[in-house]
């Protein structure tokens, strides 16, 4: 079963090349351009990771954390930025940390951050 994937980004060109890199890494893949469409679509479907920026209009990607981790405590999250110093200091250090990818990244770096949040991850779906 493949696993899924929400891929959340107010960037076209960012949302694209995140989840084509995904989608050929074989995961299920599904996308919100921006929280508030991240929060509806967590409200009716399961994912086994949320990939989501940080800074956005309207709501922030801290929205789309706090309602993943509300569906399940340990939902595995990655946070795209290029403001790493903005990011809150519970999401970097505090128990419920999760992982940080800087932008601008690589495929490389993207599959890498996936595949080892998703290694210790229970399946949200099936």
């Amino acid at each position: 079963m493949k696993r899924r994937v929400l891929v959340v980004d107010d960037e076209p060109a960012v949302l694209l090349f995140t989840s084509t890199v995904l989608g050929r890494a074989n995961f299920e893949v599904a996308t919100a351009t921006s929280a508030e469409e991240a929060l509806q679509r967590m409200e009716q479907e399961a994912f086994d990771l949320v990939v989501t920026d940080f800074r956005m209009r309207g709501e922030s990607g801290e929205a789309v954390v706090l309602a993943a981790r509300g569906q399940r405590p340990k939902n595995p999250v990655i946070i795209m930025t290029g403001w790493i110093h903005e990011l809150p200091e519970w999401i970097r250090t505090g128990p419920a940390a999760v992982r940080i990818i800087t932008k601008p990244f690589s495929v490389a770096a993207l599959r890498q951050a996936v595949e080892e949040t998703l290694a210790a991850a229970p399946l949200a779906t099936g």
